[in-house]
């Protein structure tokens, strides 16, 4: 595992990191990591990216399983992708495909009755309101790549990462 702090459920910043997050290890099997490091390496049979958003504080990780020799390589092409978010401003394009991949999990997951009412609750408690659809895919239209870039540089710099095994 491969964690360091993230953006606060208040933060501003929250929704460009949930973006990236899916970007980079999000629920699909073409996240850049496992792209990187499953389908074309095969170093690990599952790994994923996870953002929990806390009232003072959130978390970031990346969770890989691997063979212990393996371990090393994996970290590496871990920070490879990492350090492409961080110097690399995504397309035009890159960025319309993962909007819409992201509202499209977004309306997957409202089919479920419970998750969605759990997310309600939350949002209530948290904002004291809870956006409607249409607010909420404004709010994804209008992420920016350049925050997207921006969010990696802040939470995925090198010197503070913590990393388990």
């Amino acid at each position: 595992i491969i964690g360091n702090r993230a953006y606060s459920i208040n933060e501003d910043k929250r929704l460009p990191f949930l973006l990236l997050i899916n970007i980079l290890g999000g629920p699909t099997a073409n996240s850049r990591l496992n792209v990187s490091v499953r389908e074309r390496n095969g170093l690990s049979y599952n790994i994923e990216a996870n953002y929990t958003a806390y009232n003072d504080c959130g978390m970031v990780a990346i969770y890989f399983s691997s063979d212990h020799h393996n371990a090393d390589l994996c970290c590496e092409l871990i920070d490879k992708e990492l350090q492409t978010l961080r110097t690399n401003a995504l397309t035009t394009r890159q960025i319309a495909m993962i909007k819409r991949q992201f509202l499209a999990q977004m309306a997957i997951s409202m089919e479920n009755n419970e998750g969605y009412m759990l997310g309600v609750g939350r949002s209530l408690l948290v904002h004291g309101e809870v956006d409607t659809l249409e607010e909420a895919y404004k709010k994804i239209n209008a992420v920016t790549a350049d925050q997207i870039m921006e969010v990696a540089n802040e939470i995925f710099t090198n010197n503070s990462t913590l990393i388990y095994r």
